[in-house]
């Protein structure tokens, strides 16, 4: 009977640990919320998009577009279908409710990012 717990509660666990770890940082399923292109260009300061430069060149291309995800400090890796432009750059999230929360204040996001170091 223990071996019949034991098994339950650690079946239970590895399922929640799959849906944590399967949704992203966000905790949300991506949904057509982020699927168009978001443009923000006129709300930027130039302060913040000095460092676009350096955030493009973290996976090791330079291509205008910021493959890691900003939401989540370049942790996790975004994706094409959220993306939002910011200046000359497209900066791609890991899910919807990332690319949603840098949008609401892009300016303040992009100044407190540090580049990580190697």
């Amino acid at each position: 009977m223990l071996h019949t717990m034991e098994f339950r509660f650690g079946s239970i666990l590895a399922l929640l640990f799959w849906v944590f770890f399967s949704t992203g940082c966000g905790g949300e399923d991506p949904v057509s919320e982020g699927s168009e292109k978001d443009s923000i260009k006129e709300t930027v300061s130039p302060e913040a998009l000095e460092k676009l430069p350096a955030f493009d060149a973290l996976d090791g291309t330079v291509d205008h577009v910021v493959h890691l995800c900003a939401g989540c400090d370049f942790s996790m890796d975004g994706k094409e279908e959220n993306p939002i432009e910011v200046g000359d750059y497209t900066l791609h999230f890991c899910n919807p409710h990332c690319a949603k929360r840098f949008k609401t204040d892009t300016d303040g996001k992009l100044l407190s990012l540090e580049t990580p170091s190697e």
